[in-house]
């Protein structure tokens, strides 16, 4: 993990020196899900033509087994300012690898000889049938050299913020890659319990450079639980990688029919870690978030005890869809140092008639210590269905703030028949703002340049929250079937973008936040 404070200060110097520490590699590493029950799908925009107008990018597209072995690679220039949606057995076909193939890893990397930024690309995997579709963003990489390895994984922690269900037709998986090194290691799972008692298993991991390997947590808990229902906290210790950042691809899996998932990546357990903002009491909010409330989507939000010890007050506002503050539920959540418990609101049922979005903020004690990541996850859906696992992280008063930010999100759009896409656009500013907000939603589609534009105003605080089709109407034949990307450009630097998508048959929602 790379301290926040640290991730900071690489911010100030990137905007003050832009052609400092310059970057002409980024890339992302995913697991290939059974193919014979799976499709597995890549979508990206061209944000570098987009939004810094590199007018020439080239990708490359890398296939491995599930023991780590190159299948094929293939390679593409990228010249257009464009969605691209990439099937897996288009890039098997291009690079002649058998059909044969039924789970591995498929990594994609993006080249420059201009300046691309950021090391990561905005690249989202997609996991589907017809049951669900699941989307999560780059979450893995091989590392671009040993000083960007020092500055990544300069402090182990666990990874953790999981949503955990065990029962008789549910189970929690653990996807994991290995780095481009041999390793003969161990997994260290943990599940903690409301008042912190906790369960321990050891999977070993002796596994080639970049081989697959998914535990399922029924099989590795067996005989030491029964039922868990979001009430028990996991925790996972990774190996000590050289060259690789990882977390992990973690979630839900239904065990019958088509076998549904809902997973994201997994986050930094951060409670064995001291970092802190020094809280200004001229600031209301210490850490806040504002979400849009969905009108057939429930939310929840979940926090799990992985923050720095702190001892927080949560409490939410409720707005309408003019922006207009509706009620004020204060302290609904008290947090302290040595929180076990995992805090599950239930935001819809909090919520007056006629609120249309939520505000949820923090204030520290007397001691001032703000957790530089204060994380949730976000998690939209209907009773006894797959919900969406969206981690978050709150802003704070406290972050810099580029002078003349302005907000710019991107995020997929899911062009299958039987997904809805419902957009959540919100600002999520950490001080009082009243101020009305012009956005222009444009949406790139994977056949050519043509676009899609609508416009919005939203007030701070306020959010919009529904399907897609209420900006843009016509915006599934657009797509042709195939995933687009929607661009959000406001004048308020906090600017906040998420994308649910809900399967029209089952009713599985899952969804990923923008970039």
């Amino acid at each position: 993990m790379k301290p926040f404070k640290a991730v900071e200060e690489n911010r100030k110097i990137y905007h003050k020196f832009p052609d400092r520490n310059s970057v002409h590699r980024a890339s992302a590493i995913f697991p290939i899900f059974d193919r014979e029950l799976y499709g597995n799908n890549l979508t990206f925009l061209n944000h570098w033509r987009v939004k810094r107008n590199i007018p020439e990018i080239a990708a490359r597209h890398t296939i491995r087994d599930q023991l780590g072995r190159k299948l094929g690679q293939v390679y593409a220039v990228l010249d257009r300012p464009k969605a691209y949606s990439i099937d897996l057995e288009d890039i098997m076909q291009a690079a002649e690898i058998s059909d044969d193939l039924q789970t591995g890893s498929w990594e994609v990397e993006y080249f420059s000889a201009r300046n691309m930024f950021i090391p990561y690309p905005a690249v989202v995997q997609n996991v589907y049938n017809n049951s669900f579709s699941n989307q999560v963003h780059a979450y893995a990489r091989i590392l671009n050299d040993f000083d960007e390895d020092r500055a990544v994984n300069q402090v182990k922690v666990e990874e953790a913020s999981v949503d955990v269900i065990i029962d008789d037709s549910t189970d929690t998986f653990v996807t994991i890659i290995n780095g481009p090194e041999d390793t003969d290691s161990e997994l260290c799972i943990r599940l903690v319990d409301q008042q912190g008692a906790e369960i321990r298993a050891t999977v070993p991991f002796k596994a080639a450079p970049y081989e697959m390997r998914t535990v399922f947590l029924k099989q590795v808990f067996e005989g030491k639980v029964d039922r868990i229902d979001r009430d028990w906290s996991l925790y996972v210790t990774q190996p000590d990688y050289k060259l690789f950042y990882s977390r992990l691809f973690a979630g839900l899996v239904r065990s019958t029919g088509d076998k549904p998932i809902s997973a994201n990546h997994s986050y930094y357990d951060s409670s064995a870690i001291e970092e802190y903002f020094d809280a200004d009491p001229v600031h209301e909010r210490h850490a806040n978030m504002t979400l849009p409330l969905l009108q057939d989507l429930p939310l929840r939000l979940r926090l799990y005890p992985i923050l720095s010890p702190a001892v927080l007050d949560f409490s939410a506002a409720f707005y309408d869809a003019n922006g207009t503050r509706l009620a004020l539920q204060e302290n609904i959540v008290h947090w302290s140092k040595q929180e076990t418990r995992i805090m599950d609101l239930d935001i819809d049922s909090l919520a007056p008639e006629g609120a249309a979005s939520v505000d949820l903020f923090v204030r520290a004690d007397e001691s001032g210590k703000v957790p530089t990541r204060v994380t949730l996850q976000v998690c939209y859906g209907r009773e006894g269905l797959l919900a969406s696992s969206i981690n978050l992280s709150m802003h704070s008063p406290y972050v810099f703030v580029p002078e003349n930010k302005t907000g710019l999100s991107w995020m997929e759009v899911v062009g299958l028949a039987n997904i809805e896409n419902r957009i959540a656009l919100c600002h999520t500013s950490p001080v009082p703002d009243d101020t009305s907000h012009d956005l222009v939603v444009t949406l790139y589609r994977d056949s050519d340049e043509e676009t899609r534009t609508a416009c919005l105003t939203l007030k701070g605080h306020a959010g919009f929250g529904g399907e897609l089709s209420a900006l843009v109407p016509d915006y599934k034949t657009f797509l042709e079937g195939r995933n687009g990307f929607m661009y959000v450009e406001s004048k308020s630097p906090f600017l906040r973008c998420l994308s649910i998508q809900t399967n029209t048959d089952t009713g599985h929602s899952s969804g990923e936040h923008s970039f």
